[in-house]
């Protein structure tokens, strides 16, 4: 199993909470939507709970509640939960009593402001935290209220996400969101009178239906009008089994020319930057500043591991990846059969650090590389990239870090999944036409080679610009 070998664990934990009130027509995130009760669905799961405990199918005890109140759906999930974080305990080594003191911790969904605040705080302590962990909960507006805030701050909430999406009626609902632009306003009100002012993130999405240049334009405006500590967004994926992808096949779908959509990123990302100062650390996120980026995300793109819990949580532990179900039935069964892991793949692979570093301004370093990989590899590399350094899309920068392979803002952002594909098929390709050196100085002697292609950029002279 793959938490028998492990000798130093994670310090980050992701937490999926499912429930949402309705699923938005773009969606497909592992959700249960709950509407505004949910007392038919949480009596469902009760009954198929005792189903299986009857059929002698569970190994963990069943909380057995003293009353039907005590049914709720809220309880269910998160009795699932705790249960699933003690039984990884269970399989560590040395039986530890608890998960080690956490750096970051991150709860998303789903709508996690639609849990009870006394589920989030049965949750909160089986997660140990000190005065300097992260804990970011992810928010729908018009699903809180400052009193709510107040509470998710004396729990230990110290950041939170707001799912805002649009900022305009007409594409909220074309979306199927639950929101209004008035519930965004007063979240954003609340979120600075409770003392989040300098603690949150507005999440959006580009390319939405109904969504035209010049309302993007003015979405822009505003956020640069509010300022807030940061901002992610993303540019719209059609995913199959939503309503958009059904939608788009029978021509029902009206959205944004590919074209205007890229030119809708392009826009966000030299205005966020330029106009009004923000920091664009990673393909789709910005920080007012340095300070306020997200530590829980840059741990996924520094290819750091991670606990998952929760349905359809990923973990990554001791270099396996591995996925939970994405049906609340399914998952319930596998947590009280024993939380057996399945299916589990390798992480750390080079498809990976190309994916995952170059996404971040900060870029895929070459000593590191080099480290797991082998001087070879960073050989290998340096000629796949050529044709995108030459046409301004990657470039190399050396610095007091070394050197380092970086995608440029804006133009090698807004095709980098493309350029990762041609990097791997490029690497794959190589056949070896020399033995391989030792590993070294990165530039191995050769550094002639770099020079029509190596760009001397520092943080202080670049350009500092830019989720479902």
């Amino acid at each position: 199993m793959w938490l028998r070998a492990v000798t130093s664990l994670p310090r980050s934990v992701y937490i999926h909470i499912p429930f949402c009130r309705r699923r938005c027509y773009y969606c497909d995130f592992a959700v249960l939507p709950v509407g505004h009760s949910t007392r038919e669905v949480s009596q469902r799961l009760w009954e198929q709970l005792q189903k299986l405990s009857a059929q002698g199918r569970s190994q963990h005890a069943l909380t057995a509640p003293s009353t039907s109140s005590d049914r709720t759906l809220d309880r269910i999930y998160v009795d699932a939960v705790i249960s699933e974080v003690s039984q990884t305990l269970e399989r560590l080594p040395d039986r530890p009593s608890s998960l080690p003191e956490l750096d970051t911790i991150y709860i998303g969904g789903g709508t996690p402001s639609l849990l009870h605040v006394d589920e989030l705080a049965r949750l909160l302590s089986v997660l140990p935290r000190s005065g300097h962990t992260e804990v970011t909960m992810e928010l729908d507006p018009g699903t809180f209220d400052a009193v709510r805030l107040h509470q998710y701050r004396d729990l230990g909430i110290t950041r939170v996400s707001v799912g805002v999406q649009a900022l305009s009626d007409e594409v909220l609902r074309a979306c199927g969101r639950s929101h209004t632009v008035r519930d965004i306003e007063r979240a954003l009100d609340d979120l600075h009178r409770c003392g989040f002012g300098d603690a949150y993130s507005l999440d959006l999405i580009c390319g939405l239906p109904n969504l035209s240049p010049g309302a993007w334009s003015e979405t822009l405006a505003r956020i640069g009008t509010w300022k807030p500590p940061h901002v992610s967004i993303y540019d719209l994926s059609i995913e199959s089994g939503t309503r958009f992808a059904a939608w788009l096949r029978d021509g029902l779908l009206q959205l944004p020319l590919e074209d205007e959509a890229a030119e809708m990123l392009r826009e966000a990302m030299i205005t966020l930057r330029e106009t009004y100062g923000f920091d664009h650390y990673e393909v789709s996120n910005y920080a007012r500043e340095p300070a306020l980026r997200s530590r829980h995300n840059q741990i996924y793109w520094r290819g750091g591991e991670y606990f998952g819990f929760g349905l359809s949580a990923s973990s990554y532990v001791h270099g396996k990846r591995f996925d939970r179900h994405r049906q609340l039935k399914e998952y319930l069964e596998w947590v009280y059969s024993g939380c057996l892991p399945f299916d589990e793949v390798a992480g750390d692979t080079l498809d990976e650090w190309l994916m995952l570093r170059l996404r971040t301004q900060e870029g895929l370093s070459l000593d590191a590389l080099q480290e797991r990989f082998g001087a070879q590899t960073v050989d290998r590399l340096r000629i796949a990239a050529e044709p995108f350094c030459r046409s301004r899309h990657l470039a190399f920068r050396d610095d007091a870090h070394g050197i380092s392979l970086y995608a440029t803002d804006p133009d090698g952002w807004l095709i980098l999944s493309h350029i990762v594909l041609e990097l791997l098929v490029a690497l794959e390709g190589f056949q070896d036409r020399s033995p391989a050196r030792p590993n070294g100085n990165i530039a191995g002697g050769n550094e002639d080679a770099l020079k029509p292609v190596l760009l001397y950029e520092t943080s202080s002279t670049r350009a500092q610009a830019p989720n479902s």
